[in-house]
């Protein structure tokens, strides 16, 4: 109901009183948050003019609502304004008490104030009528969906958001109705819009842990919420004439001004829900009481900032600093300078944005719609580069405002100097976010500095005015004007005090100083030679940079997410993935790491800097990350300007080359160096296109001279003709440089390199002399000028480099070619000019460190390594130098080196030791005293020595790699270490390239080897390694590059050729092996000795796999007449494995076929037999030498294991020796049907033999009992008395090792031979898992044999099975009997082949096969068995016979064949009559199976006694002599049967004059009949139907293939030819043109078509030239 205005302002009281009751002590709960909200609900409708009971229930406010919805708000018709402001200052602060419950509220789980069906009702109504403000407050209890996805922020601090929102609301409408000269409720209105503006930082911070209030955070008046509350402020303010709080105000106020709207920022944390919710909000609560007349007239448009700005500015104007007090009011005293600035930074942007769009615009209008590839961003670009370069005239701003770029300058500077003024503990006073304010406006102010400048001198570029040099270095000096105060707070303080500092700051000042550090190396780089950066300021941002990337690389790793995206390794981060969002960044901050690095790298040359100290490693180091950063470099396009942008690819070359200070390019080889030059070169280029900066002519000219000292020979591989011609170029170039100390330098050196070139060529005396002709005045002019040179008067400046470091550089170019005109004159033979060039240096500087050292080297030099070792005085005189130049600089370590030397050469040990190490002890890894140290004490004493050196790096401590891995090889037995070591010697400079150190000639002790011999020993040693670990590709290789280091040293050919042999390089390895014998190198000879005949070994075995068996004799002689010549040369010396190797040799001989050993007197039986048992005689040396050592040698283990082996070997000589003769008398007859074990055990000889063996097997037990070898030696001893022995001897064997072959194979082989076929499987099975043996094959194909006895019906299955089971054998070792097994396999293949199909094919393979290896089976065995051989015989015949039935055969093949048939057969048939007549005693008549297929007459009968043998022989005897006297045509080698006649062959052709077949037989009538007395029609004729039967048949084979038909030639053959048709044919096309004689230097081109097509025609073979 309605009531009076009291009643309503009794309300508004009791209201009051409620929210100030309602307590919230403790944890916030959802009921108090319930309970307010009802408070607030009734507030709302209190201001309807409607009260509700202040206990009402949602039941009785609900309906309430539904009845207010759309009412009006009380206003001044009825009410008075301070009842209306009451009311909406009761529902504002009930609205805080709801807000400030909410945001304490814990959990992230949504709550709803009110349940939403309960109002449905009240919805509904509100919006109906439209009623947004009930209808924002029923959101707000109800949305469950108000915060953002993704977004880690609770529910309840989301409605805290928006319940300040509403208050602040509220409070507006309280200011509009209150009294407008009283401050509180403007005041509470600010505090409201402060606290939801600092809310929702916190949240988009998702921060919100801290406490909410915040009344001192000057960020939050960034908003134009607040412009409304501070204007009234201000008014107040001004009407009391408090000047001091309204200048206050007017600040807080521009900060207003220049801030951005709520809405703008609330989006981050809102959902879409939210969002609507918070614009209602604006819409209901706020827009109507907003007294901003900007955005009410207006709006939220461009035009809107633009006013915003000028307004912003106008105010700035009236605040004035004298009502300030500069102690007190420091805040607002830097608050009112800060935004000067940023009002200044926003007018800027918007004439930015209104030129650009402008020019967008203008671009659209004349090209269409299409810019190509330009956007907005392009254009505001160009806009803002055009803006504050002041390219603008004032009709490209027309219609904005002034704009004044240069009062940027003033007022940054003024910023900063104030800033800086207050000290370390003023700024920590200030609040942090002022702090950060200024830290990023003063950042930016850096920024634009830089980008005006970049501007301007690419103006300068482009317009190609050099006028604008001046302005370019006015522009320069603005940045380092901003950049010196900034840096001056920590100049002059150490490392660690800058660390310090820095972990005190707050992010944002560590980021400026960043930016301050990185401008300081933008404009040192770009300003050329005329900056005014000192020393202290580069060590300053150095120290900045280095220690805020330490704390930016500590919080990526305390980061557990991003553990895994970095490999933590010695001091460095190195990012895996370059995708991550702080990628970049970290990338660039890790380029300004190292470019802090170059840059004081470069400032310590010449304030102690030490070329032979640790400063080398610490540069060899930033080299190598610098060059795997290059990397992620090359992926980054960013990354690749902003090195361009602080120059570190040119203070990486000038590091990397370091050539005015010392030996150019002593961290780098020439691959390195010519990438590091060809990256300079392209970042120069791409320089002067970004950031107009031309290439200086100094830095042109260093370029040019570290390009050539790159390729002057310094660094191994370089290109001297390129250097010659750089050289030149730069000595023009520096005669264009004004006068100054860097061309008198740069002429120097250059001409001392040409002169080291020149130099390094002379070998003879007379061109020294020549060439000091031509240098030695330039060289005396250099010094001259480089020792006037004044410090004072004429001076380039290079970067930072001043007095000290061209003072190091001036010194050591003296000295440099000091050096040099002295090597020269010693070279010359003038030494004592060099003398008196050295001692002069002496004289005039006696306190000079170098003039000292380096004569003392030289009087050294020439005493101990020169022609005057003999002169004491030279001695005493360099020793006196030496001591001097210790005493002048005690951190030098090249004197005590170079006493040690000298103390060496008198024999004094101990103080030579000493002074090497105390050299080391100044220098870990100089590479004199290092070797000296090596020399003079045991090197297992020394691996201290080695660790500090080669942790030292590589640059100079090959010695100690070398030394390290020797250790390592030799001591230790760690090879892969060793290899790694040597590896790494490899790498260093004084190994690989000792000449560029001054003092390589003292790497070695005087008379010992050159410094190329350490170089290839170090290969050798590494191939040494590799060899050990069976890495012998690589050890190969190592050698090699041993051997083209110094191919006169013949010292690793040892290693070298075992290497091959253990490769199989057997000829190149024998080689090798000579030329050391060769060498007469005593230390080696017993080694190539050895090796030779260890290769020749092996060659032999190669040699008889190949059939080779007379070469195999040949090596076996080679080798025995080596170790023959080297025990006569070394008499009275034990040598085991000599003795050992010898009779290897000699019982090799037993594997080589009698053949090889026969001549004119013998067949070679008895030759052989005397070659293997001589090395029965060599083992026995080993036994007699060891019987010949004391009782406790002789018991050794080393001794018995000797003494075993050697044992062993006896007893396998005498095996070897018995089982020959079992061979040659009982096992190769192949006549009697079965030769048995106990047929050889009658034989005394031959038992003899295996009786000794036995013994020597025995006796080898006894020193050795698990030798699983002697078990088996025993067991084949004594298979032929004993075969139960035998049986448990090889068991024995197998038991003491499961893994003998050999006791496996001769099990298997016994089963077989007493016919236990099962038995002997279960074996084969069993060596099938231990290894793959030749005797699984030939017992498996045995096997199968047996098989076909029970299952004959599959005879041509089986015997291919038993085929290929011998052909397997075959493939891991050629055993007789697998040869053998294969013929007749073979052989019965083509019986059976003739009796199934297929005449043509297979039987031809199946008798060539069988033919082919019973030649070689006859080869191998030495012709003994007799079946054999006279089944070979009868295979050559029937390959003549199976030749004659094809049409054709070669003369001379067939008389080939037939003669050795022939042969064979008769020589079978007096054998066998021999052996008739010797057994006939023995009562035995059955003889071996003989299969033969005749050909000739019929099938051989199965024979049953030695005479139908015999006779059977005799027949194929005769048989064979008729067809050798067959008729052949002489004349053309071809032998046709009379089958086909010249008349038939006509007539058939007359019926199908296309066939090629049919052309083909006739021509091979008409070539039978020719004879030599044939008229010249004849030889015409059968040409012609030669040449038909070609064009004929070469058709049908193009029509068969698909092409096209010859023209004139349209008829084709019915039958397809095929390539043994086509074969024919060029056969006799070649042979018929050679009869007729129709081109005398006629090609083979036919004849090698036959070939080609069938390599079995006999025709085309024989007639092959």
């Amino acid at each position: 109901m309605s009531i009076e205005g009291k009643n309503i302002k009794l309300h508004v009281g009791k209201m009051k009183e409620a929210i100030d009751a309602l307590s919230i002590e403790g944890d916030a709960t959802k009921d108090t948050l319930v309970q307010c909200f009802r408070l607030l609900l009734i507030s709302e409708i209190a201001q309807r003019g409607v009260i509700v009971p202040l206990d009402a229930t949602e039941e009785q406010i609900l309906p309430s609502i539904i009845n207010v919805a759309g009412k009006s708000l009380i206003d001044e018709k009825n009410f008075k304004s301070p009842l209306i402001a009451g009311a909406a200052a009761v529902s504002a602060m009930i609205s805080e008490k709801c807000a400030s419950i909410a945001f304490q509220m814990s959990g992230s789980v949504p709550i709803n104030i009110l349940k939403e069906d309960q109002c449905t009702g009240a919805f509904q109504r509100c919006m109906d009528v439209k009623d947004i403000r009930f209808m924002v407050l029923l959101d707000i209890a109800t949305k469950l969906n108000l915060v953002k996805e993704g977004m880690d922020i609770s529910h309840a601090k989301v409605t805290s958001l928006l319940l300040h929102r509403v208050a602040f609301g509220n409070y507006l409408r309280a200011c509009a109705f209150s009294n407008p000269d009283q401050p509180p409720v403007f005041k509470r209105a600010l505090e409201s819009c402060l606290q939801g503006r600092a809310l929702l930082a916190q949240l988009q911070q998702q921060d919100v842990d801290r406490d909410n209030m915040v009344d001192d955070d000057f960020s939050n008046y960034y908003t134009r919420d607040a412009i409304t509350p501070l204007q009234n402020l201000v008014r107040i303010a001004l009407s009391k004439n408090n000047e001091k709080r309204a200048n206050e105000l007017y600040l807080r106020l521009v900060q207003s001004y220049t801030g951005s709207r709520e809405g703008d920022e609330s989006a981050q944390v809102l959902s879409v829900e939210g969002s609507k919710c918070w614009n209602e909000i604006n819409h209901s609560f706020i827009v109507s009481y907003d007294g901003d007349p900007i955005r009410s007239v207006v709006g939220d448009s461009f035009q809107s900032m633009i006013q915003y700005a000028i307004k912003a500015k106008e105010l700035l104007d009236k605040v004035h600093d004298i009502h300030f007090d500069r102690e007190s009011d420091l805040k607002l005293i830097i608050l009112h300078k800060l935004l000067t600035l940023q009002v200044m930074a926003m007018h800027e942007e918007l004439l930015v944005g209104i030129i650009s769009n402008q020019r967008y615009v203008a671009s659209i209008n004349r090209s269409g719609l299409s810019l190509g590839t330009a956007t907005t961003a392009t254009f505001e670009t160009q806009a803002r580069k055009d803006l504050i370069a002041g390219r603008l005239s004032s009709n490209d701003i027309d219609g904005a405002l002034y704009y004044d770029s240069s009062s940027f300058d003033a007022v940054s500077m003024d910023l900063c100097k104030c800033f800086l003024s207050v000290g370390e503990n003023g700024i920590s006073d200030l609040p942090c976010k002022l702090v950060d304010a200024v830290c990023v406006v003063i950042e930016r102010q850096l920024e634009r500095r830089i980008l005006v400048a970049q501007t301007v001198a690419l103006d300068r570029v482009v317009d190609d005015d050099d006028d604008k040099k001046d302005d370019i270095f006015h522009q320069w000096n603005n940045v380092f004007n901003l950049i010196e105060p900034l840096l001056d707070s920590i100049t002059g303080k150490d490392e660690e005090s800058v660390g310090k500092a820095i972990r005190q700051m707050s992010p944002s000042r560590q980021s400026l100083m960043v930016a301050v550090s990185e401008g300081l190396f933008v404009y040192n780089w770009m300003t050329y030679f005329e900056g005014r950066v000192e020393t202290s300021h580069i060590e300053a941002a150095a120290h900045v940079v280095s220690n805020v990337f330490m704390l930016m690389k500590e919080a990526q790793i305390k980061d557990k997410d991003e553990k895994n995206k970095f490999e933590i390794g010695t001091g460095k981060v190195v990012i895996i993935n370059n995708n991550d969002c702080f990628s970049e960044s970290y990338l660039r901050m890790e380029i300004l790491c190292h470019g802090s690095k170059y840059q004081r790298h470069l400032l310590s040359i010449g304030h102690g800097y030490d070329t032979s100290s640790q400063d080398i490693r610490k540069v060899e180091a930033l080299l190598e990350e610098t060059m795997a950063m290059s990397k992620l470099i090359t992926e980054s396009k960013a990354a690749k300007e902003f090195i361009n942008k602080i120059g570190l690819p040119y203070m990486q070359f000038l590091a990397a080359w370091s050539g005015l200070f010392e030996s150019p390019w002593s961290h780098c080889n020439l691959s390195q160096a010519r990438s590091i030059i060809g990256y300079v070169r392209s970042s120069l280029r791409d320089l002067t296109t970004s950031w107009g900066r031309k290439i200086h002519k100094i830095e042109e000219t260093l370029l040019d001279v570290g390009e050539a000292d790159s390729e002057c020979g310094v660094l191994p591989g370089g290109r001297l003709s390129v250097a010659r011609r750089l050289y030149e170029v730069s000595l023009k170039k520096v005669k264009s440089i004004p006068g100054g100390t860097i061309s008198v330098i740069l002429k120097a050196h250059c001409e001392s390199i040409q002169l080291r070139m020149q130099s390094s060529q002379v070998s003879e005396v007379s061109d020294a002399t020549y060439l000091l002709k031509d240098f030695e005045e330039r060289m005396k002019l250099n010094i001259a000028q480089l020792r006037n040179i004044s410090f004072h008067t004429t001076m380039n400046r290079v970067y930072c480099w001043t007095d000290e470091p061209f003072k190091s550089s001036i010194s050591y170019h003296i000295s440099f070619q000091r050096h040099l005109l002295a090597d020269i004159l010693v070279k010359a033979t003038k030494i004592k000019e060099a003398q008196c060039i050295l001692e002069e240096a002496v004289e005039a500087a006696p306190m000079n460190y170098n003039a000292a050292f380096s004569y003392g080297a030289f009087l050294l030099q020439i005493a101990a390594y020169g022609h005057q070792c003999s002169d004491p005085d030279l001695m005493n005189k360099a020793r006196v130098q030496l001591l001097k130049s210790a005493k002048l600089d005690v951190l030098k370590a090249d004197p005590f080196a170079l006493l040690g030397i000298w103390f060496e050469t008198q024999q004094d040990l101990k103080r030579s030791a000493g002074c090497y190490s105390k050299a080391l002890l100044i220098d870990p890894s100089h590479p004199v005293a290092g070797r000296g140290i090596l020399r003079v004490k045991n090197s297992t004493d020394l691996t201290s020595v080695f660790s500090r050196a080669i942790d030292n790096g590589i640059y100079q401590s090959g010695w100690a790699w070398k030394a390290s891995g020797d250790h390592s090889a030799f001591v230790v037995g760690d090879h892969e270490r060793a290899i790694r070591c040597y590896q790494q010697a490899l790498r260093s400079h004084d190994i690989w390239n000792p000449k560029q150190f001054g003092l390589n000639l003292f790497f070695s002790f005087p008379g010992e080897s050159a410094l190329s011999y350490e170089y290839s020993n170090t290969w050798s040693s590494l191939g040494a390694s590799y060899r050990h670990l069976g890495k012998y590709s690589a050890a190969l290789r190592a050698f090699q590059a041993a051997h083209e280091k110094l191919s006169s040293d013949s010292s690793n050919f040892c290693s070298w050729a075992q290497v091959e042999m253990e490769l199989g390089l057997l000829d190149e390895a024998s080689e090798k092996f000579q030329k050391v014998l060769d060498s007469g190198q005593k230390d080696s000879q017993i080694d190539a000795g050895y090796g030779l005949s260890s290769c020749m070994l092996a060659s032999a075995r190669k040699a008889q796999e190949e059939g080779k068996f007379g070469t195999a004799l040949s090596y076996l002689k080679r080798g025995i007449a080596t170790l023959n010549i080297l025990i006569d040369s070394h008499i009275g010396r034990s040598f085991h494995c000599i003795w050992k190797m010898l009779g290897d040799l000699y019982s090799s001989g037993f594997d080589i076929p009698i053949s090889a050993f026969a001549n004119s007197n013998s067949d070679g039986y008895r030759e052989k037999l005397d070659f293997i048992r001589q090395g029965e005689a060599a083992y026995s040396q080993i036994v007699t030498d060891i019987s010949k050592l004391s009782s406790a040698h002789f018991h050794s283990d080393a001794i018995c294991a000797v003494l075993s082996t050697a044992l062993n070997d006896l007893g396998i000589n005498c095996l070897l020796r018995a089982h020959f003769c079992v061979e040659s008398r009982y096992e190769g007859n192949g006549v009697e049907k079965s030769t048995r074990w106990a047929d050889v055990a009658k034989d005394k000889a031959i038992q003899e033999l295996f009786d000794s063996a036995t013994s020597y097997f025995v006796d080898a037990l006894t020193y050795n009992t698990l030798s699983s070898c002697s078990w088996v030696g025993i067991g084949y001893a004594v298979i032929a008395q004993n075969p139960v022995l035998a049986q448990h001897a090889f068991c024995r064997a197998l038991q003491v090792d499961k893994s003998n072959v050999d006791a496996w194979a001769n099990l298997c082989l016994l089963y077989l031979h007493y016919d236990d076929i099962n038995a002997s499987k279960e074996c084969v099975d069993s060596l099938t898992q231990v290894s793959d043996s030749s005797v699984i094959w030939l017992a498996r194909g045995y096997h199968i044999e047996e098989n076909l006895k029970l299952e004959p019906a599959k005879g041509m299955r089986v015997l291919s099975k038993a085929f290929d089971a011998y052909k397997a054998s075959l493939q891991t070792s050629r055993q007789q009997g697998a040869v053998l097994g294969l013929s007749l396999m073979a052989r019965k293949l083509a019986k059976m082949t003739i009796k199934a199909y297929d005449l043509d094919c297979n039987f031809d393979l199946f008798l060539r096969e069988s033919f082919a290896n019973l030649e070689i089976y006859l080869s191998l065995n030495g012709s003994h068995n007799f079946a054999a051989m006279a089944l070979c015989g009868i295979t050559s015949l029937e390959e003549a016979i199976n030749l004659n039935l094809k049409g054709y055969v070669s003369l001379e093949l067939a008389h080939i064949l037939i003669q050795k048939g022939t042969n064979l057969l008769q020589h079978t048939r007096d054998i066998v009559t021999s052996f008739l007549q010797y057994n006939c005693a023995r009562n035995e008549d059955t003889w071996n199976e003989m299969f033969v297929n005749n050909d000739m007459g019929g099938n051989v009968c199965y024979s049953a006694s030695v005479q139908d043998v015999t006779k059977e022989l005799t027949n194929y005897s005769d048989a064979a002599q008729r067809f050798s006297d067959k008729k052949c045509n002489l004349h053309t080698g071809i032998c046709i049967e009379q089958k086909t006649t010249i008349n038939v062959a006509r007539q058939k052709l007359l019926g199908d004059p296309s066939d090629s077949l049919l052309w083909l037989q006739l021509s091979k009538a008409l070539l039978q009949g020719l004879t030599s007395s044939s008229t010249m029609e004849s030889y015409e004729a059968t040409f012609a139907a030669v040449k038909r039967a070609k064009e004929t048949m070469i058709l049908d084979v193009s029509n068969s293939l698909g092409f096209d038909t010859v023209q004139g030639l349209n008829q084709t053959s019915k039958t397809s030819p095929l390539s043994t048709h086509l074969s024919e044919v060029f056969a006799l096309s070649y042979s018929i043109r050679d009869i007729c004689s129709e081109t005398k230097n006629s090609t083979c081109y036919d004849l090698q078509k036959s070939v080609i097509l069938d390599p079995e025609n006999y025709i085309a073979r024989s007639m092959i030239p």
